[in-house]
């Protein structure tokens, strides 16, 4: 790797304030790259470009774009500029953090350097992986402490600058402590008509008998080829529920991976994509790394134009059975093309095509999001 893009990150990261530890593990990464495993053989996949970040400052043009609602609870990120947040004070005086990433670095290491791209997704695990640490560029923190009751939803608007020509290398980092309970919907949107790519990563610690429910809405431009890979642990009996609505425009590479740490964990996930382009390409993949399948539940749903440019697969692992469940890329029309199953629970992808309509889609969100309602929804697959 070149000491000229070395030297460049080392200076993004000085604008940053960045501490010590932080320049050292982007630098490692920056090293790592080349010997990390391929994140992907696909064609379809268009890994970063390995250029050093350009700091670009918030505009009067994005900020007008992006129509904050000063109303709502959470934070806004244009690109890489964070607006204040809204949390209430109760809140924050309760030990609360929400701020962002580079924030969270300088003043609470504590609870994010042991962490962070460490436990969940290690930074060499891939090309991807030990890419996105080393050219981050934006990204948010949100904490519940102990005990804690977050009573509001948070939101977190992470919108894309595209009206300047920078990548956006983006991080959210949700860390649910013991007992804590927390519901979040993140929002991704794009501002603007460059060509300009997106790479964001999602860890979920979900530290024991919290609970976290996490809705996603995706709507990113068509101009943005993105990577968004969701990584989730749940300890003795927490519970995570994550809700993925992907109206995307442009060609997504989506991965979701979900450890069940204890068997007592529950971990429920659905994911709707609207292929909104009939040249959009769309690859999913989800690797469910569970002791107990019978505690949760999986359901994909794809509704599009062209579905031989939609691929999905689904990885399961039963540690503490001696049954192992897997199923082979999937891609084009048909209805239940995947199915994984212990008997009591049914988790399957389901590529629905033209049988299914814009407003039946959005209706099925709208269940989907609706806590108790998944085996409803199943049942009213048959």
């Amino acid at each position: 790797m070149s000491n000229e893009i070395s030297a460049e990150l080392e200076t993004f990261a000085n604008e940053h304030g960045e501490p010590h530890w932080l320049v050292k593990r982007r630098l490692d990464a920056l090293k790592e790259i080349e010997s990390a495993p391929d994140f992907l053989q696909d064609e379809q996949f268009t890994p970063l470009l390995l250029q050093a970040p350009n700091k670009v400052k918030l505009t009067k043009e994005l900020l007008n774009a992006a129509k904050v609602d000063e109303d709502s609870v959470g934070v806004y990120q244009i690109g890489q500029s964070t607006l204040e947040n809204t949390l209430d004070e109760d809140d924050e005086d309760n030990g609360v953090i929400l701020t962002d990433i580079f924030t969270a670095f300088r003043q609470h290491p504590r609870l994010v350097e042991g962490y962070f791209l460490k436990k969940l997704l290690p930074q060499a695990q891939d090309k991807n992986s030990a890419a996105h640490m080393a050219l981050l560029n934006s990204g948010l923190f949100l904490y519940v402490p102990k005990n804690y009751e977050l009573k509001d939803t948070v939101y977190l608007n992470m919108l894309q600058d595209s009206i300047n020509d920078q990548p956006l290398v983006t991080h959210l980092f949700i860390y649910a402590d013991e007992g804590s309970s927390v519901k979040v919907v993140q929002r991704l949107k794009t501002i603007g008509e460059q060509t300009d790519p997106l790479d964001l990563i999602v860890e979920t610690l979900a530290r024991p008998k919290s609970s976290v429910q996490l809705t996603a809405i995706e709507s990113l431009g068509p101009k943005t080829p993105a990577t968004i890979r969701r990584h989730t642990q749940a300890s003795r009996d927490a519970k995570v529920l994550l809700n993925i609505v992907s109206k995307n425009q442009g060609s997504t590479m989506e991965q979701i991976v979900a450890k069940q740490a204890h068997k007592t964990a529950k971990i429920n996930i659905t994911f709707n994509g609207l292929q909104t382009q009939s040249e959009q390409i769309y690859n999913l993949e989800t690797t469910l790394d569970y002791k107990d399948l019978a505690q949760n539940n999986i359901v994909q749903t794809i509704d599009g134009e062209e579905l031989k440019n939609v691929r999905a697969r689904i990885n399961t692992v039963q540690k503490d059975e001696v049954q192992n469940y897997a199923s082979e890329l999937v891609s084009g029309k048909g209805e239940i093309v995947q199915g994984v199953t212990d008997g009591k629970n049914v988790n399957r992808t389901d590529i629905l095509g033209d049988k299914m309509l814009n407003d039946l889609f959005l209706e099925r969100v709208n269940e989907y999001q609706k806590e108790d309602t998944y085996q409803d929804v199943l049942d009213g697959l048959e």
